[in-house]
């Protein structure tokens, strides 16, 4: 059974221009980089990204990654 993780309501958002979002790092354990949390948590800010991201002007959005681990960098 995997984690759950609360899904925010997007309705609620206009565009966003920055995502902030708090990684675990379980580093030096054996198979951290595959941890279900932490992949769960990338899918739900490029979920936010895709759905809710800014649109105008250059379009770009910014996603920070709190974490002393690398995050998923091909996801993005």
């Amino acid at each position: 059974m995997f984690p759950e993780i609360l899904m925010p309501d997007l309705e609620m958002y206009g565009s966003i221009d920055l995502i902030v979002a708090r990684l675990t790092c379980k580093f030096p354990e054996k198979r951290w980089a595959r941890e279900v949390f932490r992949l769960q948590v990338h899918l739900l800010v490029a979920k936010l990204v895709v759905k809710k991201g800014k649109k105008d002007g250059n379009g770009r959005t910014k996603v920070v990654f709190l974490s002393k681990c690398r995050p998923m960098l091909k996801l993005f």
